[in-house]
């Protein structure tokens, strides 16, 4: 429900919350999700893939029945089926090296999935919360970079993730005509 609220231009929510209750529960059992709950309501979450590369195709096979609530969006609007493969290749399009700044970076397979926090609690300080617990996560389980990818036009996204010391790295049309700005974040491993 929170994701559909407040990434509600996201393509992943117009496939509807059927759909995303599936991919939230397989992120859970087999990903990693850190949730902020206050007086018994979740107020906020992050998730996270060690190899979003291959996510989505496991996601599939792990939880077929979201299969179901995709073809029920493809026969309401064929139009979803190109963009829901351009949402599964998506991390493959970032995989690359690029150059920036005139040496060769490679892109990390680890990736902040998704961040959100409840319209009532935005500038409280539970993004950064998060954010910390999953750097925490990654320090201690040695992975010191990652990715993020974010739609251009969500700008207060790109917002938080340029004031939390993400480089932007380059831009990706994951759907046609429609730039994301892939960041990545090193941490210090202490």
């Amino acid at each position: 429900r929170l994701h559909s609220e407040t990434l509600s231009s996201s393509f992943l929510a117009s496939l509807g919350q059927g759909f995303l209750n599936c991919l939230y529960i397989f992120l859970i059992k087999n990903e990693k999700v850190w949730v902020y709950e206050e007086n018994q309501q979740i107020k906020g979450f992050v998730s996270f893939s060690r190899n979003s590369a291959g996510m989505m195709k496991r996601f599939v096979f792990t939880c077929p029945i979201s299969v179901l609530f995709l073809l029920g969006k493809f026969f309401k609007n064929p139009k979803i089926l190109k963009r829901t493969f351009e949402t599964f290749l998506a991390p493959f399009k970032s995989k690359r090296t690029f150059i920036n700044s005139g040496s060769q970076v490679s892109v990390p397979s680890a990736e902040l999935l998704s961040i959100s926090v409840s319209p009532d609690c935005q500038s409280s300080g539970i993004g950064l919360e998060l954010l910390d617990s999953l750097e925490h996560y990654l320090v201690e389980h040695h992975i010191l970079e990652y990715k993020v990818i974010a739609g251009e036009k969500l700008i207060s996204a790109n917002k938080f993730y340029l004031k939390n010391d993400f480089i932007l790295l380059t831009k990706l049309n994951v759907h046609e005509n429609m730039s994301s700005n892939v960041y990545i974040k090193k941490l210090n491993g202490k």
